[in-house]
C-alpha cells in the first residue's frame, strides 16, 4: 500500500429531508488528495471511493466518474455529490481583528443532493470507524488507506 489518507464521512441533508453520506478528504495540501474521489449510494449506506481519470479531471459535474464507476462496478446507484455554491457572510471593512474573529462564521457549503438535486447541506461529521460501526459499507479501491 502507499500511504494513507485522512478521511471522515460527512452527513448531507436536504430540503426534502433525503439523508446522504459522501467522503470528505483532510490533508494538509491538495497534492495528497488531488484525483481522489468518491461516489454516494442512493439506495444503500455506502460510499465507493476511487480515483479519477485524466479526462475525469475537467468535469465539475462528476457525471464522468460516475458513469464510469457505474458501468465498472455493474451498479446504477452511485452519485457525484456535488458543490452546488459556497455561501458566506461578508465582513465589514476597517474593523479590528478581535472584531473580525467575533462577527466570523464558516462559509455554508451548499451541494446537489444526489438524490433528488434539491439544495443540501452538511448536518454533521463522523469517523471512518464510526460509520462502519453503525452499518455504513466503505469500498476503498485505491492502493492507499483511509483513515
Amino acid at each position: 500500500m502507499a500511504g494513507w489518507i485522512e478521511a471522515s464521512v460527512s452527513v448531507l441533508r436536504c430540503e426534502e429531508g433525503h439523508t446522504t453520506r459522501y467522503l470528505t478528504f483532510h490533508s494538509d495540501t491538495d497534492m495528497v488528495t488531488a484525483g481522489l474521489a468518491s461516489l454516494s449510494s442512493v439506495s444503500k449506506d455506502e460510499i465507493v471511493v476511487s480515483e479519477l481519470e485524466p479526462t475525469e479531471f475537467t468535469d465539475e459535474t462528476g457525471l464522468a466518474f460516475q458513469s464510469r464507476m457505474n458501468q465498472s462496478l455493474g451498479r446504477h446507484d452511485l452519485r457525484f455529490v456535488r458543490l452546488r455554491r459556497v455561501e458566506s457572510n461578508e465582513s465589514p471593512e476597517g474593523v479590528t481583528f478581535q472584531d473580525f474573529r467575533q462577527q466570523y462564521s464558516q462559509p455554508i457549503l451548499i451541494f446537489a443532493c444526489p438524490q433528488c438535486d434539491c439544495d443540501a447541506v452538511s448536518v454533521r461529521d463522523e469517523t471512518l470507524s464510526n460509520y462502519e460501526r453503525s452499518g455504513g459499507k466503505l469500498t476503498v479501491l485505491l492502493d492507499r488507506e483511509l483513515r
